[in-house]
């Protein structure tokens, strides 16, 4: 019988040669980035975009600077949408195999185009951290481990240009052989996540969980996730223990009346559950940072890392132990830092202790210096440097994950209360959801949320129910005084605030408080 821990060192085995690479590579990161980046352009030279920017005749990164701007996702729309229609050779020269979704700006979605080079680089970029998180304690092998990584209940779907619209399984991301050992590992199948319904696939996750018993590890993007699970566990625990007393396995029919018994008592623990679970993978930074004592309280001593800036765009940072943090993937994309202060593009080589950057990379899926939106702090320069998200740097809220884009609210508002002379959307002072604070005699709520929910994020986090309800304060009095005295609390000179349609600010409920209506939620 094969078991978990020999398919675990199997698979190690595959990302071990991308990991020495990392080693071989963080003696000289300058020529170890520079290098990428040339192989990047002699690939891609005659695809359109390449052609349009002269790839043939740059030579450095200097020149790659000065020939292409840093630029966001709507100023390669264009580019974008001719590749999803099915023309070849657009981006890259090699042929785009599927696109991943992500939250958009003036629209509600955006498309992220793969390649089989972009799938080598988050397979080289990936395997460095894998490694040494398996290195730095060998019993993580010897059980499954849960990766949520592709949103449940997601129905498969193409482009105009029949092009696939998100991977078959997660798996994927590692590469074939990878992609088939890891499917060994994971405690959740992936054909759960493609149910179709998130209350079933929420509760299917549950009950495969609860067959895992040696689960060791636990990899989620946001821990409010795992707070779901936990109270879904307490309002679904009788239909899951019935599902599981009903199964012909022992084990399962142990973990039933464990499950009952806790019921009884009122306080499930999980770890009573899962008595073997060492490590759980999430977020810790920015807004992540208000669930994390829950999470201990119900994971009590179970380790929780802090995970590295990955994006469905690509991976920047992986957090790597001996560094106490996470350090740039220089083995993946090629990667520019833009200084916050002097707008200063540089390497990573260059990087300075505790300046803040804005990171900007290139990929082998046609992302040319492109603007990832986020913030990173350097807390250390050594080898590597060590950066700490900050959080977002273009006005981007993100409290569960939903990436809520101040150009997409504004569209929502302009449809919502297109005559309104004030209208902001804010977290709730809890931050458990949004609030639309307004003018408008008529908003409302259900109609917000609805529009909020074009944002697949953002509807994702509303099925886990990780996001509330949004709500409509109507707003009575002078608004835009009462807009101007919070943005004194907050620091922010009243004479040079200027309105936005989403505000990421504390307290606004309070602001808006006395007095106030709260149309409906």
């Amino acid at each position: 019988m094969v078991t978990t821990s020999i398919v675990h060192r199997a698979w190690l085995m595959t990302l071990r040669p991308a990991a020495r690479a990392f080693e071989r590579a963080m003696r000289d990161p300058e020529t170890a980035q520079r290098r990428l980046l040339a192989r990047l352009l002699q690939a891609n030279r005659d695809c359109s975009f390449g052609r349009a920017y002269g790839f043939r005749a740059i030579r450095s990164a200097e020149q790659f600077r000065n020939s292409v701007p840093v630029r966001g996702y709507d100023d390669l729309t264009p580019w974008i949408e001719r590749a999803a229609r099915g023309q070849a050779g657009v981006l890259t020269s090699e042929p785009v195999v599927m696109f991943e979704r992500t939250s958009g700006s003036s629209g509600a979605a955006k498309l992220i185009p793969y390649t089989a080079a972009l799938r080598r680089e988050f397979h080289r970029a990936l395997a460095p951290w894998l490694c040494d998180l398996h290195d730095g304690d060998r019993a993580l092998a010897d059980g499954p481990a849960y990766w949520a990584v592709t949103p449940v209940a997601r129905l498969p779907r193409r482009t105009e240009g029949g092009v696939p619209v998100g991977f078959d399984s997660d798996a994927e991301y590692f590469g074939s052989v990878s992609a088939w050992l890891v499917g060994r590992l994971l405690a959740v199948p992936q054909k759960v996540s493609r149910c179709g319904d998130i209350d079933e696939a929420l509760y299917l996750t549950l009950r495969h969980l609860l067959k895992a018993r040696a689960l060791t590890l636990m990899s989620v993007w946001n821990p409010s996730l795992l707070l779901v699970l936990c109270d879904l566990l307490e309002t679904r625990g009788d239909e899951l223990a019935r599902d599981l007393a009903a199964s012909r396995a022992r084990g399962e029919r142990e973990q039933a009346a464990r499950l009952q018994a806790m019921l009884g008592a009122g306080a499930v623990q999980p770890l009573a559950l899962w008595p073997r679970l060492r490590l759980i993978s999430c977020w810790t930074s920015a807004e992540a940072r208000a669930v994390l004592d829950d999470v201990r309280r119900r994971f009590p001593g179970v380790a929780i890392q802090g995970k590295g800036l990955l994006a469905t765009e690509g991976v920047i940072t992986i957090p790597l132990a001996r560094f106490g943090g996470a350090v740039p993937a220089i083995t993946g994309h090629f990667l520019e830092f833009v200084d916050a202060d002097t707008g200063r593009t540089r390497l990573v080589h260059e990087l300075e202790q505790g300046r803040e950057y804005l990171p900007v990379v290139t990929t082998g899926g046609g992302l040319w210096r492109y603007r990832i939106g986020d913030r990173v702090r350097a807390t250390e320069v050594g080898a590597l440097p060590v950066l700490e998200f900050v959080g977002r740097d273009d006005g981007v809220c993100d409290l569960r994950g939903e990436k809520l884009h101040p150009g997409f609210v504004r569209g929502v508002i302009d449809e919502l209360a297109p005559a309104a002379s004030f209208a902001m959307l804010a977290p709730a002072d809890d931050r458990s959801g949004y609030v639309l604070f307004t003018d408008a005699v008529r908003a409302d709520a259900a109609r917000l949320d609805c529009l909020l929910r074009a944002n697949p994020h953002y509807d994702y986090c509303r099925q886990l129910g990780q996001l509330r309800a949004a709500a409509v304060v109507r707003v009575n009095g002078d608004a835009h005084a009462r807009y101007l005295r919070h943005c004194e609390r907050l620091n922010r000179r009243a004479g040079t605030a200027k309105l936005a349609a989403l505000d990421r600010g504390r307290d606004w409920e309070r602001a808006f408080t006395s007095p106030h209506s709260r149309l409906d939620t």
